[in-house]
């Protein structure tokens, strides 16, 4: 993992948004330099190293390709932005599992297929 800390690549990367803190680009995390205080950056690292090992078990393309896709069918599905992108399934293992510090060592491959 290459830890990044630069607002303006992330911003140009998820088109100005002001809500992402961070996101994983294979072997890239790229995390805001600055952070609401109310933010823990390791617990953000860990939840973007989830999706790290998520993107090497897909090969990328298809991690990418799954995750629009489930955010798609949770849109028509007539959820909100918000709820759809917190009910992705590589969002829902990264979110429960970010508080265990060892998790990716014990972790099973392709895990993610649990959180469905």
């Amino acid at each position: 993992m290459i830890l990044i800390r630069n607002t303006r690549i992330l911003q140009i990367i998820t088109f100005n948004s002001k809500w992402v803190i961070a996101i994983a680009l294979f072997p890239f995390v790229i995390i805001r330099e600055e952070l609401p205080e109310h933010i823990d950056v390791e617990l953000i690292i860990r939840h973007e190293a989830i999706h790290l090992r998520q993107q090497i078990e897909l090969a990328l393309v298809f991690f990418y390709l799954w995750y629009c896709i489930d955010y798609l069918k949770n849109r028509i599905r007539g959820m909100s932005h918000f709820d759809a992108y917190t009910n992705i399934i590589f969002e829902k293992e990264a979110r429960m599992n970010m508080h265990q510090k060892n998790y990716l060592s014990s972790r099973k491959p392709f895990a993610f297929r649990h959180y469905r």
